[in-house]
């Protein structure tokens, strides 16, 4: 079971220099930077741990702080089902969130690492597109940013490892948004577009498995 711990404000600000979204966070403002932090929760994980199982639904998203997590395409932690690693910096939920969906892979602490650190943060502080009193639209532009790049960036990958997969031509078909950037209109767009590269993904896994 993860352990939630209590963290020094100084610990924490310094892990999390290596994650790009509080960073982008920060150049919002110092408020929506300690309004997240002050929302999120801060877990530890033992070397082999499972954080999350395929198949599980929670609206929990995480960044990986300290240490190194392992992903595998199974129900369970098997050697030969090991696919990818997650390192410090990177998020993980993001696109079972945004389209809720199952996980589609289980993450567990590498064994090698002693001590593996997660920030976890509440989905729906992100799901409304419309009420910005707690949460800023800057901010919000700011996580559906981060969640395009990141699954442009795994397809991309995808697209240069297995160029004869029938699904290489489809990221054309997602559009990149041309408008007003800083905009209400920009969100809803990176909000479409997230769901369209989150189904895409999921496609790609059934391709995997098949």
């Amino acid at each position: 079971m993860l352990i939630e711990v209590d963290m020094e404000a100084d610990q924490l600000h310094r892990l999390l220099l290596g994650v790009s979204f509080f960073n982008d966070l920060k150049k919002l403002g110092e408020e929506q930077s300690q309004i997240l932090i002050s929302l999120a929760r801060i877990y530890k994980a033992s070397p082999g741990e499972v954080v999350i199982y395929k198949g599980d639904i929670d609206s929990s998203i995480y960044f990986l702080l300290k240490g190194q997590l392992e992903v595998y395409s199974g129900e369970t932690v098997k050697a030969e089902e090991k696919v990818n690693y997650i390192s410090p910096g990177e998020s993980f939920g993001t696109f079972a969130m945004i389209n809720g969906n199952e996980r589609t892979a289980t993450i567990a602490a590498d064994e090698n690492c002693h001590e593996v650190v997660l920030l976890s943060l509440n989905a729906e502080l992100f799901a409304d597109l419309y009420n910005h009193d707690l949460v800023s639209l800057g901010s919000k532009l700011a996580f559906y940013r981060m969640a395009c790049h990141s699954a442009r960036w795994k397809l991309e990958m995808y697209r240069m490892e297995h160029a004869d997969c029938p699904l290489v031509n489809k990221l054309r078909d997602v559009k990149l948004f041309l408008g007003q950037k800083d905009t209400q209109e920009e969100l809803e767009a990176l909000k479409d577009q997230a769901q369209a590269l989150s189904d895409l993904l999921n496609q790609w896994n059934q391709y995997f498995n098949s």
